[in-house]
């Protein structure tokens, strides 16, 4: 039996609780780029493509930090590469903040995801170590709640306003990172199990691949690839798949706020289960539970409907991940630990790169479309959308920007574009009668017809036939 001492407890507690702060500062980043995307568009006049280099560059930064971020900490210890990963970090989100340009703004990105891949690997070593195998998953659960949370913090930014400037969240993100760095060299305790090592593995990558390791390095590569892929769909994407649904921006990130949640939830959970379910168990109750959340979103059309998969999703996609990276130090010494864990993290990033610069963003094609010339109209349109979406039906909108929603006719362009069949014209004239336009797009002929706005449900199975 493990018995624990005053002093481990104090530095276990002073580990775990550092390094949960640095963690809420990498999530709240993670975040950042997904919570700012439209106002980084729009600021910059960037086309979805060049949307995708920026989301890309951060990840491509995190795969050369995570490799030698690892291997450096293996070499000469995890404390110092970690605070050194957080002033990188730290300084380059603020860079993010005063880009003036995409080639600023993309380098800014690619600098901030080496300083945040390099962390990673640090956060783990450190806390598994100090915890002991007793106690591995609940503390590495602990400390990397902070990643949900902080993602929580950027979404609670983007939700209340805080944020409609799109620096904010990298002002944020960068400054507390810098005002972490003399805490984390006051008092910050070094791995016991680094120092006190005996031996310095002479080849840690070739040790990666020993026969005692081999399966499970595979094996790890293979789950962090594919909970990874999931992660990254849920936190870049989503929002502004969700701004194309109809989603005011502050809707969005009210889902991204119950995503990460529920992922706070579901680290804390799922990490507590680790120390007493065997480890296939966990992962099929992971998959099941990620699975089963990704159909619910891709199915509901409600705001409640989209908060509560949003939270389902966090639960088992962030906390699923928290317990691999719990359990891969259990697959690795001391003196090959961290390197086992960043390369592992860098390669489901490099599969993640992969698949982010080869495919454009997955735009699901909507019943309708709604034309609203007016913005001042927007509190009768949600109203009616909202109860067309609880029928079942998908409503994409224009996005408003700061010049207002933008001309009837570039909103028809938009509709015609988004692949609806149908578009709901929300003039004044209509609206001032309680009713709505509606006119088929792919008719030939474009034929209209009028609906009561008080009983959208009656007449919503209308929009999903395909006449």
């Amino acid at each position: 039996m493990t018995t624990r001492t005053p002093a481990s407890s104090s530095r276990l507690t002073l580990t775990v609780g550092l390094c949960f702060l640095v963690a809420l500062m990498e999530g709240l980043d993670l975040q950042a780029a997904g919570i700012a995307a439209v106002g980084i568009a729009h600021a910059f006049a960037l086309d979805k493509m060049q949307m995708g280099w920026i989301f890309s560059a951060g990840i491509l930064g995190l795969l050369p930090g995570a490799l030698v971020g690892g291997m450096l900490a293996d070499r000469y210890g995890r404390k110092r590469i970690l605070i050194a990963s957080v002033a990188l970090f730290g300084l380059f989100s603020l860079a993010t903040a005063i880009s003036w340009d995409f080639s600023s703004l993309v380098f800014a990105r690619l600098m901030t995801g080496v300083g945040l891949g390099a962390a990673l690997p640090n956060l783990i070593a450190l806390t598994s170590e100090a915890a002991g195998p007793r106690f591995r998953g609940t503390a590495v659960s602990l400390m990397y709640c902070g990643v949900p949370i902080g993602a929580a913090l950027a979404a609670a930014l983007g939700f209340s306003g805080l944020a409609s400037a799109w620096q904010t969240v990298f002002w944020v993100g960068g400054v507390i990172p810098l005002l972490l760095v003399p805490l984390l060299i006051r008092w910050l305790p070094e791995s016991q199990v680094y120092t006190q090592q005996t031996q310095v593995a002479a080849a840690p990558l070739r040790a990666l691949f020993a026969p005692t390791t081999a399966t499970a390095t595979l094996l790890l590569w293979l789950c962090y690839f594919f909970t990874l892929l999931v992660v990254y769909m849920l936190i870049n994407w989503l929002p502004m798949l969700l701004v194309e649904q109809g989603f005011q921006p502050s809707q969005a990130a009210g889902v991204m706020f119950a995503l990460q949640i529920g992922a706070a939830s579901g680290t804390l959970i799922l990490g507590a289960l680790m120390d007493k379910l065997r480890p296939v168990v966990m992962s099929l109750l992971i998959y099941t539970g990620m699975l089963a959340s990704l159909l619910a979103l891709g199915t509901v059309s409600s705001l409640s409907g989209m908060l509560m998969a949003g939270f389902v999703a966090g639960m088992f996609a962030t906390g699923g991940q928290s317990v691999l990276y719990a359990l891969a130090p259990l697959f690795y010494s001391t003196q090959i630990r961290a390197t086992g864990v960043g390369w592992a993290l860098g390669v489901e990033r490099v599969l993640e790169l992969v698949k982010e610069l080869g495919t454009d963003i997955p735009t699901p094609q909507p019943d309708a479309y709604a034309i609203v010339p007016d913005a001042a109209a927007m509190p009768q349109v949600l109203t009616t959308l909202t109860a067309l979406r609880e029928a079942g039906v998908r409503v994409q909108m224009h996005a408003a920007t700061e010049q207002g929603m933008g001309s009837m006719k570039s909103q028809f362009k938009k509709a015609d574009a988004s692949g609806a069949h149908f578009a709901l014209i929300f003039g004044g004239d209509e609206l001032a009668r309680g009713e709505v336009t509606v006119k088929a797009l792919r008719d030939g002929q474009g034929a209209q017809t009028t609906q009561p706005l008080a009983a959208a449900a009656d007449w919503a199975h209308h929009l999903q036939s395909r006449a």
